[in-house]
């Protein structure tokens, strides 16, 4: 039944966009699930775009914590819909799959849009007060407990998210205000702009960006079971 809504998820909520890089070998890989060619050159691309995630971008990570651990990245949004219901099926993969890291990656696009501003959408506002819970050792739990509300944020599910993580509110929405913890959104958005990435949710398996067609639950299975192997056969 989780297979089927992952499937379901990710075929509604498909982006358009370029791709993180991959080493031939995981293109290898990626050929063996059947990913088309087409994604597969374009990752291959980036490979200098990926060389600098973890220097260049801030982000919360979820699941394993080894350095070897097989990586899923995703650039997300708390106002979309599709993230809300990425979530809860996200949590059970990395469960059932204890060698898989969820990079989280905040991705604010709903905060720029006409429709945002004219409606209180506070999309952005959630975001600076998640770089903010970084800082307090929080991000994880305001993260999670943010998109179990459901609905896009306000300020009474922000304050509320932030309680019930244990955050100090009041220094994380002073913090928040800052013109440091800002430009952290806006490169996270030069960066995803970077990839060719126009929308969320979007996710990258290995090096492989699934957002370059319609995404299917068994691509990431494959990819992440690929990995596995081609791990498991190193000596």
């Amino acid at each position: 039944m989780m297979q089927r809504l992952f499937a379901m998820i990710l075929s509604m909520f498909s982006v358009m966009g370029a791709a993180m890089a991959a080493t031939p070998e995981q293109a290898e890989r990626a050929r063996s699930c059947d990913i088309a060619q087409s994604t597969i050159t374009t990752s291959i691309k980036l490979e200098t775009v990926l060389g600098r995630f973890d220097s260049e971008i801030t982000h919360g990570s979820k699941g394993a914590a080894t350095d070897d651990a097989i990586q899923i990245i995703e650039f997300f949004d708390y106002s979309c819909p599709g993230c809300m219901a990425l979530h809860p099926a996200l949590d059970k993969y990395l469960h059932d799959n204890p060698d898989v890291r969820l990079d989280l990656v905040e991705y604010p696009i709903y905060g720029r849009t006409m429709i945002s501003r004219a409606t209180g959408n506070k999309t952005l506002t959630a975001t600076h007060v998640a770089f903010a819970a970084r800082e307090q050792g929080k991000y994880i739990p305001f993260h999670d407990t943010l998109f179990s509300r459901g609905g896009r944020p306000d300020k009474k599910k922000i304050k509320w998210a932030a309680e019930i993580a244990g955050l100090d509110y009041d220094v994380a929405l002073r913090r928040a205000k800052d013109k440091d913890i800002q430009n952290l959104s806006d490169q996270n958005l030069a960066y995803a702009n970077e990839l060719g990435i126009l929308g969320t949710p979007a996710m990258i398996v290995d090096g492989i960006i699934l957002s370059a067609g319609p995404w299917r639950y068994s691509d990431v299975g494959c990819l992440v079971r690929e990995a596995r192997s081609a791990r498991a056969a190193r000596p």
